[in-house]
């Protein structure tokens, strides 16, 4: 079991199946982006310690625009998962 020592500045979509392996985790956070509401990813260490997640290639914020594209996305990550929770409240920003 890897400790992280190494972290990076951030965690892009090329790199999270190997952070989910050295038992990094996904989470989604809420926010309103243009009166819309989106789900932006987060690394999450085993310390509890977050980063987001970038797209490899864009560079991009990871942004999922739908509740339908989150648990796509999830299931990209954890074939065998039966559930996700996907947070729904947030004040807008």
């Amino acid at each position: 079991m890897s400790e992280f020592k190494n972290r990076p500045k951030f965690i892009s979509t090329n790199a999270l199946r190997g952070f989910l392996e050295e038992n990094g985790r996904i989470e989604y956070e809420v926010k309103f982006l243009d009166e819309k509401k989106v789900w932006f990813v987060w690394g999450v260490y085993p310390d509890g310690n977050r980063q987001q997640v970038y797209v490899g290639r864009t560079g991009e914020e990871c942004i999922l625009k739908s509740p339908a594209a989150l648990v796509a996305h999830h299931l990209t990550y954890y074939p065998d998962a039966e559930s996700v929770t996907i947070p729904l409240k947030t004040t807008p920003t």
